[in-house]
């Protein structure tokens, strides 16, 4: 309610919010379509993406997925989460040997997406111009090279949603956030995260922080074309940690081969 009187352009809820596995699930989908509605703007929600059948030998194809759902109703938007945590949303070498996904702790692996998504948003408060928001989920927040390539494709703002209700009581929400800040000022792009049992907040594109309580609504400076492009943006891993790990391996091989002097 609160949400729906300020006007949002973009309402965003949690890593797998909605209970049913999409697109078949008509309930959820009813459920998220009502509540882009009553915002009178787009909604980003998690949801289990399901495909009966899809994969080889006629396994079901599974994916944690974030869906853009319109208020004027059409099909929501899937983007699928691309980089998967091992032991946790697959197995690995279950690919060559199925019988593996028995030890996924949810009974099955899910299937990773190839590519960022970019959907476009329509902001009041520029006249209704576009920003193009890309999506992160969970620890792909962490992962530098997939926010340097949604922003390289043309992203406005990275929206990570996450679901940090597996460590709670830990400290790992506040590091998972800490590690999420550097996304925002690597690329010169605002990030938005929205957690259900960790931090939510918004991270400007040079790094300040605004924590959100439950249902928190917050201006997001969204990144202007005119902005310069970042050196990680350009240059990527190449730019820094690259040489930096070779600078590491020949540190440790002098070390290793070289002889110590001691005195007498």
């Amino acid at each position: 309610a609160v949400a729906a009187q300020l006007r949002p352009d973009l309402a965003v809820w949690p890593e797998t919010v909605l209970p049913g596995a999409l697109p078949r699930d008509a309930d959820s989908v009813a459920f998220a379509l009502a509540a882009a509605r009553a915002c009178r703007a787009p909604l980003l929600a998690g949801a289990v993406e399901l495909h009966p059948g899809a994969r080889p030998g006629g396994r079901d194809l599974v994916a944690n997925s974030s869906w853009l759902f319109r208020p004027d109703g059409m099909d929501p938007l899937p983007y699928r989460k691309q980089h998967l945590v091992p032991f946790g949303e697959y197995i690995p070498l279950d690919r060559f040997v199925p019988v593996l996904e028995r030890l996924s702790p949810v009974g099955f692996s899910c299937t990773a997406g190839t590519n960022a998504v970019l959907f476009p948003v329509p902001c009041g408060l520029v006249g209704g111009a576009e920003a193009l928001v890309a999506p992160l989920i969970c620890f792909e927040d962490t992962v530098a090279p997939l926010a340097r390539a949604a922003v390289r494709q043309g992203a406005a703002v990275l929206v990570d949603q996450s679901n940090d209700a597996w460590f709670s009581g830990s400290a790992e929400p506040v590091q998972h956030h800490a590690q999420a800040v550097f996304r925002a000022i690597e690329t010169r792009t605002p990030l938005v995260r929205v957690s259900n049992a960790g931090v939510s907040g918004v991270v400007s594109a040079s790094g300040l922080q605004t924590a959100g309580a439950a249902g928190f609504v917050e201006t997001v400076f969204a990144r202007d074309p005119s902005w310069p492009v970042s050196r990680y943006a350009r240059l990527g891993d190449a730019g820094f940690a690259i040489p930096c790990a070779l600078a590491t391996l020949l540190a440790a091989a002098l070390l290793l081969f070289h002889p110590t002097r001691t005195s007498p």
